[in-house]
């Protein structure tokens, strides 16, 4: 089970698309040193991958983030990850290293996610 010598506080937020509800996310954590906050995530990683099986997608360290996981559930998704505080590539300031954790009803949060991508192409696309 994730732990920290001091829990320390969580901040909350949620999205909309269309007026429906679409995820609710919390960064926890996020008054811990990277060392820390990155173990914290790997172990709420693990309480997750023995609730809900091995993630669809994992990543490891990067130099811009940390790791992540993701799991798909019927009418779910659960994004883990932790920000290790580096500087985005495109110069964005990252914040405190913090956990992410974020829970899409898939629903609401796949279209939007849709209509983002249609909007936004990549450079590549």
């Amino acid at each position: 089970m994730a732990s920290m010598p001091v829990w320390g506080t969580a901040r909350t937020g949620w999205g909309t698309y269309r007026d429906q509800f679409a995820d609710v996310s919390w960064f926890l954590w996020d008054e811990h040193d990277w060392e820390d906050v990155r173990r914290a995530a790997a172990d709420l990683a693990r309480t997750f991958t023995d609730l809900h099986g091995t993630p669809q997608k994992a990543t490891d360290d990067a130099e811009s983030h940390g790791p992540r996981w993701w799991w798909r559930l019927p009418e779910h998704s659960i994004d883990l990850y932790a920000h290790n505080g580096a500087i985005r590539p495109h110069g964005f300031p990252a914040g405190p290293s913090v956990v992410q954790l974020q829970v899409d009803l898939l629903a609401v949060a796949e279209p939007r996610e849709a209509e983002a991508r249609e909007l936004s192409p990549t450079p590549d696309s």
